[in-house]
């Protein structure tokens, strides 16, 4: 919302919209491809939930779409019911630094759910190996 009077102040309620590429495209295409340039950090993400299995789209859309935590819950034990071995957790770490990467992010703090792969009934010794 745009306001004539510069010395007040534009409110938008939460029954309206904006569309910032609408009103000020060329300065969010330059904030983008600004923010594109940066360094980033990743300061929480779990190694198993950042994991895409080798399946079509169709059914990785359908697995993944989550509208409450029971449904996370169930997209996460979904995704992690592919990490069957030691070298699927390699895998996995190769595919999640490789992402990292094309975002520009140069510090992430991954988490390796010790008792999910306990849980799994997986030499824990042996995941870790395989994803450093």
């Amino acid at each position: 919302m745009r306001t004539k009077d510069p010395k007040r102040v534009a409110v938008i309620t939460s029954q309206q919209s904006v569309n910032l590429f609408a009103e000020h495209g060329s300065i969010m295409a330059t904030v983008l491809d600004f923010l594109k340039t940066i360094p980033k950090a990743e300061l929480h993400v779990h190694l198993e939930g950042s994991y895409t299995p080798d399946v079509d789209d169709a059914e990785l859309a359908a697995k993944w779409d989550c509208y409450d935590f029971p449904s996370f819950l169930e997209s996460f034990k979904w995704t992690v019911s592919f990490l069957k071995k030691p070298e699927d957790y390699g895998r996995a770490a190769k595919q999640l630094i490789g992402s990292l990467r094309r975002q520009g992010v140069t510090y992430a703090e991954i988490t390796l759910s010790a008792g999910v792969v306990k849980w799994k009934r997986l030499d824990l010794e042996a995941v870790y190996a395989a994803v450093n």
